[in-house]
């Protein structure tokens, strides 16, 4: 997609992952870093409804840093949701600019998503909430850091601690395909014995949000799941395009 003027593209990146489970076929639309601010084009809405609307995916993914610090109105991200959750369920997990303590900005970006929910298609996984969120036979999990563990520790260690915690607490039907978001994923492909009984044997897939992750390989296949680490919609750097994941699940032939 381009626009006039001032011309920026969305790369579409196309993924297609084969499924065993004899179910039926899904598209994923993964959207993520929106890093929504009082700077934030917000033409670029208008782009990926577009898409939304030429791919006609079966939902949304948003695994995290939807909002950033400096953010004064959240009516235009609130519009374009609700605008999404019309044409397609919207899924959002939590990242680590989405509870940022600064200011009255943690004030307000939790009021923001609390009333997301009022939108009867849109899911939001937040505090280590240990519910999942099905679609067909198709089941989301989410993890996102709780407020007060995130305001007490290390970003970077809430990611790679409570995680765990989220998926021991949670019960994974492996007869339905399993999708599990979090913002960062980097501790999962690092460390993949220590999550080997709680992410390889019960998730199909993996959907990363966090746009500082540039894999070389950008899906790595760990014994039977899939991990997925999307580059985002907003560069903090401005280093490259804006890009979505257009991903599809299909049976076995």
């Amino acid at each position: 997609l381009e626009r006039k003027g001032n011309v920026m593209k969305i790369k579409i990146n196309e993924t297609v992952l084969e499924n065993p489970k004899n179910i039926s076929d899904f598209k994923l639309m993964v959207a993520s870093d929106f890093h929504y601010n009082k700077s934030f084009k917000c033409d670029i809405f208008n782009d990926l409804e577009k898409i939304i609307v030429n791919e006609k995916p079966n939902c949304l993914i948003i695994p995290g840093d939807l909002v950033s610090n400096n953010t004064e109105t959240y009516n235009n991200l609130n519009n374009f949701l609700k605008r999404c959750s019309e044409l397609t369920k919207v899924i959002i997990s939590l990242g680590d600019t989405d509870l940022k303590n600064k200011d009255n900005h943690l004030r307000l970006n939790t009021n923001f998503f609390n009333n997301l929910e009022n939108n009867k298609n849109i899911k939001l996984f937040k505090e280590n909430n240990t519910d999942c969120y099905k679609i067909d036979n198709f089941t989301f999990y989410g993890y996102s850091p709780e407020l007060a563990l995130y305001k007490s520790r290390k970003k970077s260690r809430i990611f790679e601690f409570e995680i765990m915690n989220y998926l021991m607490s949670s019960e994974i039907d492996k007869n339905l395909y399993n999708i599990l978001l979090t913002h960062d994923a980097r501790k999962i492909l690092k460390k993949k014995e220590e999550f080997k009984n709680y992410i390889l044997n019960d998730v199909d897939l993996v959907i990363s949000g966090n746009q500082g992750i540039i894999p070389k390989v950008r899906h790595s296949d760990l014994d039977e799941t899939s991990i997925l680490l999307s580059r985002g919609i907003k560069s903090l750097n401005q280093l490259y395009q804006p890009s979505i994941d257009m991903v599809k699940i299909k049976k076995l032939d």
